[in-house]
């Protein structure tokens, strides 16, 4: 890629990303209906076929074009939906993601309580979605997995599959397309609807590879500011035992 296209693919991610900020303050105003016109399911029977079943269900996406918005996935279907987030240090700003999720039929778990708040749910048989972001860097750990995003070997996150593993919940993934500026579309694909049959890693590897084709189709709606590659290096840290995916 030429240094202009480089700068000029810059600028329009700098563009997505206040607009991201601006949407999220716009998500405390915005009614129903404006939402409902904005953000659009293709297929949402993807999902419902699996409440049919009683079957609870996780959905993946990355951070790329309106992840927010899939909070109002809510007025869609008939399950609670909770996303996993990073609570904010900041109390207030946290109160205020809490608050907007709540608007548009959403909760909030943080991802540290996670797995355990995902049990008990499963235990007390409560019906529900569970929403992963699940493309960022996790603290490097002596059993960290490290496979190939983009080109480069970088450690990811396992817990969405371990969890689908464990309670046998379907897995999606959220294929968000931004259709124009302040309106979005989402195409869900099933990655796994029997995830105890599924090999190891096969859920995170078909996750990381359908982020791939979205970033490859508009590299700009990818939020590259995350830091994603922070930790990709392997050889200047501990020489700990790193399981990775074939080359």
């Amino acid at each position: 890629m030429k240094k202009r296209e480089i700068l000029l693919l810059e600028k329009k991610f700098y563009k997505h990303m206040a607009d991201i900020f601006l949407e999220m303050a716009k998500s405390l105003l915005i009614s129903k209906k404006d939402m409902m016109h904005r953000f659009k399911f293709n297929n949402i029977e993807a999902l419902t076929q699996f409440e049919k079943k009683d079957r609870n269900i996780i959905i993946m996406c990355g951070h790329y074009a309106s992840w927010e918005w899939m909070m109002s996935l809510g007025y869609h279907i008939n399950y609670k939906g909770y996303g996993i987030y990073t609570p904010v240090t900041n109390k207030y700003f946290d109160k205020l993601v809490k608050r907007i999720r709540k608007k548009h039929n959403a909760e909030v778990i943080s991802r540290y309580k996670a797995i355990k708040t995902i049990k008990e749910h499963s235990k007390k048989n409560i019906k529900a979605v569970y929403g992963f972001a699940s493309d960022q860097s996790p603290k490097i750990k002596p059993n960290s997995y490290y496979l190939k995003f983009l080109g480069i070997k970088t450690p990811v996150f396992l817990g969405a599959e371990k969890l689908a593993k464990q309670l046998n919940l379907a897995v999606v993934f959220a294929d968000i397309k931004r259709v124009k500026r302040g309106f979005y579309e989402t195409t869900f694909k099933v990655i796994s609807d029997d995830p105890k049959k599924s090999k190891d890693y096969h859920i995170t590897k078909t996750f990381f590879k359908l982020v791939e084709k979205q970033i490859y189709k508009d590299p700009s709606q990818y939020l590259w500011s995350h830091n994603r590659f922070k930790n990709i290096d392997p050889i200047i840290r501990p020489k700990w035992n790193y399981p990775s995916q074939d080359d």
